[in-house]
């Protein structure tokens, strides 16, 4: 929240008026339209006055409060800064520019972890989204001190994103097959949920996009990946449903994971034996007919995929034993 308001009052009208529809003007919402006029008509001559130290020390204390582990500290840290900012002259809003940046690079790469899962994607996507604002608004001699912080900041934030990395597979495809088999891939059976719950699906992402780059360059996923990135994948595969996964804290978690996961591989294509896929199928039933609506839904469009790819050339008969054998699940009420 903090984040997205300093994109709205650190940044000039023109660019709030093109880029930032929508938000909440809370500076603006009590001033009538003539003040707001005469505020923009006298932008050219706000630099002629000093803004009195005291108001420093408050932006000062109020800049500092954001980083209180209260939210509703930091809601009203960045209500005030909306108010003082929104008041302030553009060249004070310069100077404090070096105050706001550092707090953004640290939000970029904010991730806590709270009891079973991690927290820090809102966090993350508001300071991304400041630091797009900024660059839009801000003469680039102003960012250039920071442009390699920020930069840097910017690509580790990638890494918590699964999207991202969806994307940059295809940008370089050769160091995604290094990371996902040094760094991901073993992650996925890691004792840690929230370590595992997210390699899971980023896992998913990346083989996904791996076995489309095959695909472009008319390959074999194989003769892409090499033998021994293969089997690492297909044991991985089994390796993610073992039972004290699923029946430890946090189980329905997993399973909404493992179901993306399966639904990434199927509709990418990665060929699998069919022990594998029966494997997973049984996971799959069991989702079905979990209490957790999230955990079905994930179970159906699952289903779907691993259907679509690996039974689309199997017989009539085997096709109708597999419809049988899901429409007698049992359905929690």
């Amino acid at each position: 929240m903090a984040f997205y308001v300093l994109a709205i009052y650190l940044t000039w009208p023109d660019v709030k008026d093109s880029y930032l529809p929508g938000f909440i003007n809370w500076a603006h919402e009590s001033q009538p339209v003539e003040t707001k006029a005469a505020i923009s008509v006298n932008d050219e001559d706000d630099h002629d006055y000093d803004v009195p130290e005291e108001i420093k020390e408050v932006l000062d204390e109020i800049l500092q409060a954001l980083r209180d582990k209260n939210r509703e500290v930091q809601y009203s840290a960045a209500k005030g800064i909306g108010r003082l900012t929104s008041r302030l002259s553009k060249n004070f809003a310069d100077q404090r520019l070096s105050s706001v940046l550092p707090f953004m690079e640290q939000a970029m790469l904010y991730d806590e972890l709270r009891g079973n899962f991690s927290v820090g994607l809102a966090v993350r996507d508001a300071a991304c989204y400041l630091c797009w604002a900024l660059a839009r608004s801000y003469d680039p001699s102003l960012l250039q001190p920071f442009v390699h912080q920020l930069a840097k900041a910017l690509v580790i934030t990638t890494v918590f994103d699964r999207e991202a990395l969806h994307q940059m597979t295809f940008l370089d495809p050769e160091s995604m097959k290094l990371i996902l088999s040094t760094q991901i891939l073993p992650r996925c059976t890691n004792s840690e949920l929230y370590l595992r719950h997210g390699s899971i699906l980023a896992s998913g992402k990346v083989i996904s996009a791996l076995c489309q780059v095959a695909k472009d360059h008319q390959r074999r996923l194989p003769d892409e990946l090499g033998d021994a990135a293969m089997e690492y994948i297909t044991q991985t595969c089994i390796d993610i449903l073992e039972e004290r996964f699923w029946r430890s804290f946090g189980g329905d978690p997993m399973r909404i994971a493992v179901c993306h996961f399966i639904q990434d591989l199927s509709s990418g294509g990665f060929p699998l034996l069919d022990a594998v896929v029966d494997r997973w199928l049984k996971a799959l039933r069991e989702c079905l007919a979990s209490a957790d609506s999230n955990v079905q839904q994930s179970a159906i469009s699952a289903v779907t995929a691993l259907i679509g790819e690996y039974f689309r050339h199997q017989p009539v008969e085997k096709l109708t034993a597999l419809s049988i054998s899901t429409s007698t699940i049992s359905y929690p009420r």
